[in-house]
């Protein structure tokens, strides 16, 4: 739906709700991502995956952002 805005809103309600949650984070490079902040979104996408390292999905989040940046 690329409504990044709101995505990102609520990846950061998930992030303050648990911090320890990879996918949180994940949401929130994503959604950082489709807004063109490319380097909060390589962080957050950092974080996500120091959280969950074997996440296929943020690998391939983070490799998505790489092609893109």
């Amino acid at each position: 739906m690329k409504n990044y805005d709101k995505a990102l809103e609520d990846a950061e309600k998930c992030i303050a709700i648990l911090p320890s949650w990879g996918k949180g984070f994940q949401r929130k490079g994503m959604a950082l991502h489709g807004l063109k902040k490319w380097e909060d979104a390589m962080e957050a996408l950092a974080k996500a995956a120091e959280l969950d390292p074997t996440n296929a999905q943020i690998k391939t989040a983070m490799d998505n952002l790489r092609r893109d940046f």
